[in-house]
């Protein structure tokens, strides 16, 4: 009966995360649409435009949920970073062509998925979850 209410937990856990996911990926797509950015194209052919590209997955492990992952094509983060030709990380060219979209949304999303893991899923949740998107966001949350 235990094993049942905690399977029934991780399948719920997994219906969340999902829908969180997909509010997430349609949070960024609106902040892309906010910078005008929603019409982006691909900077190779290997790409699909940025609006396009933005997905996400959940990954399990041992049959449960392990993690959740977006993914999208690279010069999304070109863009966060507003890097590109004659414009390295960290110049003052870069700063003015930042175009923040990542970090706008993030945090308030993770913050809101610690909040669904903290109410509904103490009894399941890991002791701690890492997010990480190298040069965007590093954060930890801790059970």
């Amino acid at each position: 009966a235990i094993i049942d209410q905690f399977s029934d937990l991780f399948d719920q856990l997994e219906k969340e995360a999902r829908a969180w996911a997909q509010l997430t990926r349609k949070k960024m797509i609106f902040r892309l649409n906010e910078l005008g950015l929603s019409n982006t194209i691909a900077i190779s052919q290997e790409e699909k435009p940025l609006r396009k590209s933005i997905g996400y997955k959940l990954k399990k492990q041992y049959g449960d949920l392990s993690s959740i992952g977006f993914s999208f094509s690279r010069h999304g983060i070109f863009l966060e970073h507003g890097v590109g030709k004659n414009r390295p990380v960290g110049s003052p060219a870069a700063e003015a062509a930042k175009r923040p979209w990542l970090r706008v949304v993030l945090p308030g999303q993770i913050e809101e998925l610690a909040n669904i893991l903290a109410e509904q899923y103490a009894d399941i949740a890991a002791q701690e979850a890492r997010i990480l998107i190298p040069g965007v966001i590093d954060t930890t949350i801790s059970s």
